[in-house]
């Protein structure tokens, strides 16, 4: 598969334009049609199945519009394309980032408690925290780089990718994912507040943070992204007046 030469200011420019539209959806969702206190609520709430299908269509869009897959520089283009070919190593593929995203949903749960959910009652709440995180923080790594790939960037200290736009790309997942999990960690102040309300309710704080956190990273990079794209145009048009 012959990589797309796709700017990073596109790159940032088109995933953060979709992560944007989700989370309003989302958003419009949680206040204009009262669903607020239904988003720890795993089975009542749309709120997971919008995010994961926002970050499945921002892997189509690499894989099938911009060809662009995250392959560190170790891995030989050969073997690569040859992994990718059969179907025995795909389903092995898909097994191994099944495996991973759940080992993350166990870390997230045993975060949650650690901080003070409750085991039992907070269960529901718990399940639905956990989900969000994985999906805004975890998931995009592995649909990007593959488990194998994903791991080795957590623990090794030398990890390169094979051209700047990859690089580009990864460092936009990387930044949404630092601010998700502190939206999800400093939304924590209002939950033992005396003001009771509603939305104080967890996982609900929690919830809303980690989208926020994400809204405010891919809005940086939205404008990241449409400021460099506007440079790269003023700096053609001043050529050809100098020409």
């Amino acid at each position: 598969m012959t990589e797309r030469l796709a700017s990073p200011s596109s790159l940032w420019s088109i995933h953060s334009a979709i992560s944007i539209t989700t989370l309003t959806l989302c958003t419009l969702y949680l206040f204009a049609f009262d669903g607020l206190t239904e988003v720890g609520n795993l089975w009542k709430s749309p709120t997971i199945p919008l995010l994961i299908a926002s970050e499945l269509l921002k892997w189509f869009v690499n894989v099938k519009w911009l060809k662009l897959v995250g392959r560190p520089k170790h891995i030989p283009v050969a073997a690569y394309q040859r992994h990718e070919a059969q179907l025995v190593n795909r389903i092995k593929y898909a097994v191994n980032i099944i495996i991973t995203l759940a080992v993350f949903f166990f870390v997230y749960a045993f975060a949650c408690i650690i901080f003070g959910a409750a085991i039992i009652e907070h269960l529901p709440g718990t399940i639905s925290l956990s989900l969000v995180l994985v999906t805004l923080t975890v998931l995009p790594f592995v649909l990007y780089l593959g488990s194998r790939a994903t791991w080795e960037l957590l623990f090794c200290d030398e990890f390169q990718l094979t051209s700047k736009s990859q690089t580009a790309y990864l460092e936009y997942i990387q930044n949404n994912a630092t601010a998700c999990l502190f939206g999800a960690w400093i939304s924590s102040i209002v939950v033992p507040l005396d003001w009771d309300r509603d939305w104080q309710t967890y996982p609900i704080p929690n919830v809303c943070g980690a989208m926020m956190g994400m809204a405010v990273s891919n809005g940086y990079w939205l404008l990241m992204g449409v400021g460099s794209r506007f440079t790269r145009i003023e700096k053609l048009l001043n050529r050809q007046k100098s020409n």
